[in-house]
């Protein structure tokens, strides 16, 4: 119910920390929605991902949405 923005890609066997997570507040907690009501930051199940012109669009499937990010 997260998900995680890499500066760099990170290499296989290489375990690199991410800069940013998305649908949850922080990168210690979880749960759909963070165990909330649904909000414009949480998530439930995102899917799909599509990048484009630093918008990224994600399918938050568990609530029947896309949202989109500026990152």
């Amino acid at each position: 119910n997260r998900v995680l923005l890499f500066e760099h890609l990170p290499c296989q066997g290489v375990a690199l920390p991410a800069q940013a997570v998305i649908g949850q507040p922080d990168f210690e907690k979880n749960g759909e929605n963070n165990w909330k009501e649904v909000t414009d930051k949480s998530l439930c199940w995102p899917y799909g991902l599509h990048l484009h012109k630093g918008k990224l669009a994600i399918a938050d499937s568990g609530n029947n949405r896309v949202l989109v990010f500026s990152i």
